[in-house]
């Protein structure tokens, strides 16, 4: 097989950071700020820059970073690995002159999906807060939607019978700090992690159907009357029709007239 990329645990990633997105806390004055989103397991160049290249630079709170835990092969939701599912796709014609779409049939394709392998993700997501009324205002604004699975759709494709998922609560630990503080000041962490059952696809074939879509056909009339009768000629098509497409075809039937 050749080399793929599609980008598929990229795109369950991406959705789950959407899903912890747009979350907001009321300050001291009455504001309400954005809570941000941050990938988790960043590089080493990306977080020298946030560190502004120091080791004094403090984190800045109150924020929320996403990353995967974990990836394990779900033997649960194995079936038959040798199944391919066969599609027929039709589409419609399209003008490139006009730039749009025509009301006729254009390409007709088989689409051939391969058994896609079954994985389980866990998914964790770590609450900065730089105090308990912060944490209390961002968690409970997030547990709601997950009661206990929140669905995702990772892309629109019509034939992409993987797109569609669940993403459920599994486990909370309410902070990474023990009690009571004492004199440490690490910032409290609070960690939800969840799971998704995801499916990685290989490759699927895609054949251009080859099928007649166009007969021309011929009648020969003369004027005299008579009896009718019909027979198969057996005169060379490419003589009696000039001009007409290679790859049509040609239905010869000729008619004659008895007296």
């Amino acid at each position: 097989m050749d080399y793929f990329y599609d980008g598929q645990v990229r795109r369950y990633l991406t959705q789950f950071i959407q899903i912890m997105s747009n979350f907001a806390y009321k300050d001291a004055k009455g504001q309400l700020v954005r809570v941000p989103v941050r990938y988790g397991d960043m590089t080493r160049q990306v977080s020298q820059i946030l560190k502004k290249n120091s080791e004094n630079t403090i984190p800045s709170a109150p924020f929320i970073a996403c990353y995967i835990k974990d990836m394990q092969y779900d033997l649960t939701r194995l079936q038959d690995p040798t199944f391919i599912s066969k599609v027929q796709i039709r589409e419609r014609a399209f003008d490139e002159d006009n730039n749009e779409y025509l009301n006729v049939q254009g390409n007709n394709y088989t689409i051939e999906r391969i058994m896609p392998s079954p994985y389980k993700a866990t998914f964790s997501a770590d609450i900065w807060s730089t105090n308990t009324e912060q944490k209390l205002q961002i968690w409970e604004q997030l547990v709601v939607f997950f009661n206990p699975s929140f669905e995702i759709q990772t892309t629109d494709n019509y034939i992409d019978w993987t797109s569609l998922s669940t993403i459920t609560l599994e486990n909370q630990t309410w902070s990474s700090r023990t009690v009571p503080q004492g004199v440490n000041e690490d910032i409290d962490i609070m960690t939800i992690t969840f799971t998704a059952p995801i499916w990685i696809t290989p490759p699927a074939k895609v054949k251009k159907l080859g099928i007649i879509t166009k007969i021309i056909s011929n009648i020969f009339a003369e004027t005299i009357q008579g009896t009718i009768s019909t027979e198969y000629s057996d005169v060379n098509a490419a003589e009696m029709f000039q001009g007409a497409s290679p790859d049509a075809t040609i239905l010869l039937l000729q008619v004659t007239l008895i007296y």
